[in-house]
């Protein structure tokens, strides 16, 4: 995967910083977030059992942000992601 750097760009172009953030952003994510999968079969959410759940994240006093992202039976971690994300741009 090529990852852009802000050395990639002049010095303090609207590149650079948003290269600067995008890294910034990711290097946050990678350490900071915590995301358990769980089977719908597993664990029961009221609601429709065809749609994945997601709780809200919540941030613990250390810094980690986590949530539980439940999939309904025979679907993929990425679908269930997309169906959440389009519903909490909403």
């Amino acid at each position: 995967m090529n990852t852009l750097k802000p050395g990639q760009y002049p010095i303090g172009s609207p590149e650079s910083r948003a290269a600067a953030r995008m890294l910034a952003r990711q290097k946050d994510d990678q350490t900071n977030r915590l995301e358990v999968i769980l089977s719908g079969s597993v664990c029961r959410v009221p609601g429709d059992p065809s749609k994945p759940t997601a709780t809200p994240w919540i941030t613990f006093d250390n810094g980690k942000v986590v949530r539980a992202l439940i999939l309904p039976e025979g679907m993929t971690p990425a679908e269930a992601h997309r169906i959440v994300a389009s519903q909490e741009s909403r």
